[in-house]
């Protein structure tokens, strides 16, 4: 059986936690700025030719010549990282006052990372020069299909407080995947960390995997016995990483 070396440390939390995903995105503008009060959007597009949501790049600042910026967006859904073909900047620098013209801008770099896996990256001197006949430009993925496995129960060093404070440890989770889509991952655990009083945790979890990375929410319920109602109800994140497909470690 494989093992696991787990630490979390559970917050406790009323509100329900949705699942999100995380858009990384570093540019590197080049010998040409991007002016204040202009503005450069990202989205992804996808292989059957829809799009993401599109998100603000520079919220109307200024990026000045050789300058590196580094944003992140919350994304409303989780996409399926093998479905995305391309990240698309798309530029409107359009004159807002007079006497000012369209304003060019040149970009050297181009990376982004969805959820902590690159999942594009396009470079050159420059990469692309937008102007106002030519004001989009795709970056091609270059991601493959996900390899890593969390299927099977792992033995676990679970580190849990109950209601006291106190910590407990000693459960197993069990990782299935999804039949219908292969990177949504779902797991199950019962602890121990209130057994002394009377009182059994018993949660699951539900994430997505992008490439070791398995990014998600977590519930869990603590009850007097199976047939009554829960007493308390927690919820939260996590993020678990996958080395080597040996040892599983997050938060």
């Amino acid at each position: 059986m494989k093992k696991l070396i787990l630490s979390l440390f559970v917050g406790l939390s009323l509100a329900t936690n949705a699942l999100w995903a995380q858009l990384t995105v570093t540019i590197r503008t080049g010998g040409d700025d991007l002016r204040g009060g202009q503005a450069a959007y990202i989205q992804l597009i996808y292989k059957n030719n829809t799009v993401s949501q599109e998100f603000d790049l520079n919220g109307g600042g200024g990026w000045g010549n050789n300058s590196t910026h580094t944003k992140s967006f919350q994304m409303q859904s989780v996409p399926n990282i093998t479905d995305i073909a391309s990240v698309r900047i798309r530029y409107d620098g359009s004159s807002r006052k007079f006497p000012d013209t369209y304003d060019n801008w040149n970009v050297d770099l181009l990376s982004v990372s969805l959820n902590g896996t690159k999942i594009a990256e396009c470079s050159g001197t420059p990469w692309h020069r937008f102007t106002g006949e030519s004001a989009t430009r795709d970056c091609k993925t270059s991601v493959s299909s996900t390899t890593a496995s969390f299927a099977g129960c792992w033995d676990s060093d679970w580190t849990d407080r109950n209601s006291k404070g106190k910590i407990a440890r000693g459960t197993k989770i069990s990782f299935k995947q999804d039949v219908r889509n292969r990177q949504i991952w779902q797991g199950a655990w019962t602890g121990t960390a209130d057994d002394a009083d009377g009182f059994r945790h018993c949660g699951f979890l539900y994430g997505t995997l992008t490439g070791n990375t398995l990014v998600g929410a977590w519930y869990e319920v603590i009850y007097k016995n199976p047939t009554t109602c829960p007493v308390l109800t927690y919820s939260g994140t996590f993020r678990f990483t996958l080395e080597g497909n040996k040892s599983f470690k997050g938060t």
